[in-house]
């Protein structure tokens, strides 16, 4: 008994404490990122607003639903996922128990507002309500819409059945200009 209690004592002084982290502890962080430091979604989350902001997109598919040869339309089921740095979101873990990240609602952060720019039916924000953002302590903020797209495709069906057809999908920063946002397109990940 006595030399595992020197074990545990000395394995933590070794060590130092153990972090773990609290209700508290996420309601304490959640309090100062978003009201103590006063979060507006609707500003640029860079300290120089001079500086474009990079923001990394990759976009993944799950699969073709559809192919339209008369109307010229692909619809497809994929995912985006889209990565930037929040200067405004970041903490120090120590000071939250050692919380690392959190979830957010994506309505409630500032998202660069991507779109299909070819798109085919009218421009409607990426993601739903239900779906929140993952955001760690150096304020890398990641977020991954799932989405039904329906673009525009030209289809040319000549030598059907022996033809090839090529659709891209084009995404980009709908309202921001190149000063504001640096789009970075990514090949999926294997």
């Amino acid at each position: 008994m006595y030399f595992t209690w020197c074990l545990i004592t000395s394995l933590t002084f070794l060590y130092g404490s153990v972090i773990s982290q609290s209700n508290k502890d996420v309601q304490n962080l959640y309090t100062l990122l978003f009201t103590t430091n006063n979060y507006n979604k609707l500003i640029r989350p860079s300290r120089n607003q001079s500086v474009p902001l990079s923001v990394h997109v990759i976009f993944t598919l799950y699969g073709i639903s559809g192919v339209d040869e008369i109307q010229q339309k692909l619809t497809t089921t994929g995912w985006l996922e889209i990565e930037w740095t929040d200067e405004l979101l970041s903490w120090t873990p120590s000071s939250f128990g050692g919380l690392r990240y959190i979830y957010y609602p994506q309505g409630n952060v500032w998202k660069p507002d991507i779109s299909l720019q070819n798109g085919f039916s009218k421009l409607d924000e990426l993601g739903s309500k239900f779906i929140s953002v993952y955001i760690d302590s150096n304020g890398l903020v990641n977020w991954r819409p799932f989405q039904v797209f329906k673009s525009k495709c030209d289809i040319d069906s000549t030598y059907f059945p022996f033809d090839r057809q090529t659709c891209h999908l084009d995404f980009e920063a709908w309202s921001l200009s190149s000063a504001d946002v640096h789009i970075i397109h990514k090949e999926a990940r294997e």
